[in-house]
């Protein structure tokens, strides 16, 4: 995908029946590493990049007037595509969500 230059998005079907929300998400980024692709791509492909693609001006970045929904990850996931025993830590609206651990990292909903 680097050589031709080509941009490659993460995405799911989430929130139809029967789709969760997180285990895809961790999957398809796994794949994506195992298939070659650069952490760095891989991690704005999950985030940033598919935001400007949908133009949601206002998700996929941290600035003022965005959505302060962050995950918090422990190391250099620029480097390595995380895993879920490195999240530390998730923020949706700006307040901090208790996470379940394993593979399937979910927020559990208060």
């Amino acid at each position: 995908a680097e050589a031709l230059d080509v941009t490659i998005l993460t995405g799911s079907d989430a929130g139809s029946p029967g789709v969760l929300h997180g285990p895809g998400a961790w999957l398809e980024m796994e794949l994506l590493g195992a298939a070659g692709l650069d952490p760095h791509r891989v991690l704005c492909g999950a985030t940033g990049w598919s935001a400007r693609e949908i133009g949601a001006r206002d998700w996929g970045r941290i600035a003022e007037g965005c959505w302060a929904d962050l995950l918090v990850i422990e190391g250099q996931p620029e480097e390595r595509i995380p895993v879920p025993a490195q999240v530390r830590a998730l923020l949706r609206a700006g307040r901090p969500v208790p996470v379940t651990g394993g593979r399937h990292l979910l927020p559990t909903v208060a």
